[in-house]
């Protein structure tokens, strides 16, 4: 079975965990949606981690890209917590990110073109996307293709051969600005909000409108595995599972 990303648990009698299959198809991607850093950080940490515990050291990659100034510290501990599993982690800055997503853009571009799927999953966890917009706004002179443009690449074409991306944006428009022109909501699969009212998901799944923000709480909806969206509580990662 394809391994799961554990992004919580759902708010039920059962209390089961919220999690999301990451197998090698279309639209395995996740996006968190929040104002608020600390439970996005949370979500992508426990997604991080699951999958980390699934893998056998040294057969899964981690990029984890810190976008915004407040994730700073988290991702430097989310790699060390990495690493101790036996995973090979690559922290990039903003200063990286650009030459980062266009080399991982035109990497699945000749994967799909040969037919040929990675060695071993690749997990691109995004801090903050849209603090790297003029970054990705930035067109290569000599491709004439953006950083929006390979990014796109990577969301669509990406989850076939082995690369999702797990990533956090500041609210559904930023997300929705990125799912337009080469990609689409079906190349997300899975999304995460918090503090967004349930009007403004209606671009992300039609019909959504009964929902308000509360605290430590998301509004997760998995458009393959899931017919309607539940409600789930932000996951505690301060300490290491037994």
């Amino acid at each position: 079975p394809a391994p799961v990303a554990v992004l919580g648990q759902l708010r039920e009698v059962a209390g089961s965990p919220a999690w999301v299959p990451m197998a090698a198809g279309p639209g395995r991607n996740i996006a968190v949606i929040s104002s608020s850093a600390a439970d996005a950080i949370a979500v992508l940490g426990a997604a991080a981690l699951s999958l980390a515990g699934q893998h056998r050291p040294g057969t899964a990659r981690f990029t984890v890209a810190t976008l915004v100034p407040d994730a700073a510290g988290p991702v430097a501990e989310l790699a060390r917590r990495l690493d101790a599993r036996g995973h090979p982690v690559r922290i990039v800055g903003l200063d990286g990110f650009g030459a980062l997503v266009g080399g991982l853009a035109a990497d699945v571009a000749a994967r799909l073109t040969g037919g040929t799927a990675r060695d071993e999953p690749h997990y691109l966890l995004l801090h903050g996307v849209d603090g790297a917009s003029g970054i990705l706004e930035r067109k290569d002179p000599d491709t004439l293709r953006s950083g929006l443009d390979s990014l796109r690449q990577v969301l669509k074409g990406g989850p076939e051969t082995g690369l999702h991306v797990l990533g956090w944006w500041r609210s559904v428009q930023r997300l929705r600005s990125v799912l337009t022109m080469g990609a689409g909501v079906d190349d997300v699969g899975c999304w995460v909000a918090f503090d967004v009212q349930g009007g403004e998901l209606g671009t992300l799944a039609p019909g959504i409108v009964a929902w308000s923000p509360r605290p430590a709480r998301g509004l997760m909806f998995d458009r393959y595995t899931q017919r309607r969206p539940e409600v789930m509580v932000v996951p505690d990662i301060s300490e290491e599972s037994p």
